[in-house]
């Protein structure tokens, strides 16, 4: 629900309106991008692929549809992208349930889906209004999860490209990201369009960092970054603990199960971080 990319900024520009942060690269230039989206083949056949699948429902995603798990352990590992709220952070932050309240969203419809789905602009405004007030609010309470760091430098350590892709806003994308001792290659928020679960903005990063979806790894807590990371084509991690509903819905369609961000790296064949 953005207004489109953006621009694409080196990471040492500050100030400048992006989805995306990129590491500092001095042989990249800030290019614009369209308004909007405009997808690849790849990621219009994910997209197809991902509607039949999970089925299609007006802006949103059918809830009970059967979903299937598209890829193993990749043979080479070349990039890892990862959700942020409950991934790279600790749950609990964003009250998904406090926001559906205030807006009046159904449980099973998504949140971005359901304002999208309100005809007129004032409505939609409204409503994303509030949305955007959470997300602030939520920054005060944002607990960056033990092991984020360390995964995410040992992954670059080994030649891996890592991204970040989160239906958050873009301000408190960047606002959690900094805090994390890591220059990640490419980081969308919801301001690229179509975003999460729809597959274009997965394709789009493994697309930047020269990565196919067989060589990568989509982690995430929830059903949409499964949805996301299967209609790609990539390998799945899910990670949470038993017993919480976001992780139990996305559990059946991942293709492994972590409770720590660290476990990824031996099932991924990698390393760990090795310090001096």
């Amino acid at each position: 629900l953005g207004s489109g990319w953006g621009q694409l900024w080196p990471a040492d520009a500050p100030g400048r309106q992006s989805s995306r942060l990129c590491r500092n690269n001095s042989t990249e230039r800030p290019t614009l991008a369209p308004a909007r989206a405009t997808l690849c083949p790849a990621a219009e056949q994910a997209g197809r692929r991902m509607a039949r699948a999970v089925g299609v429902v007006g802006p949103g995603l059918a809830g009970n549809a059967s979903r299937a798990i598209a890829a193993g352990r990749p043979a080479c590992v070349r990039a890892v992208v990862f959700d942020m709220d409950g991934t790279l952070t600790e749950q609990g932050a964003l009250d998904f349930g406090l926001i559906r309240s205030r807006i009046g969203c159904p449980q099973e419809a998504g949140i971005l889906e359901f304002i999208a789905s309100h005809d007129d602009e004032p409505s939609r405004a409204r409503l994303m209004a509030v949305v955007e007030e959470e997300e602030r609010l939520a920054l005060a309470k944002v607990e960056i999860r033990p092991g984020a760091a360390e995964t995410l430098n040992a992954l670059r350590a080994q030649g891996v490209r890592t991204g970040v892709v989160t239906r958050n806003c873009e301000a408190a994308m960047r606002a959690v990201l900094v805090r994390i001792e890591h220059d990640f290659d490419v980081a969308l928020s919801r301001s690229f369009e179509p975003c999460k679960p729809h597959p274009a903005p997965l394709l789009h990063i493994l697309e930047r960092v020269g990565a196919s979806p067989k060589e990568a790894a989509m982690v995430g807590d929830s059903l949409d970054d499964m949805d996301c990371g299967n209609a790609a084509g990539t390998c799945t991690i899910a990670i949470g603990s038993k017993g919480d509903p976001i992780f139990e819905r996305a559990r059946p369609t991942s293709w492994a199960c972590v409770e720590s961000l660290p476990e990824i790296l031996p099932l991924l064949g990698l390393g760990p971080l090795r310090t001096p």
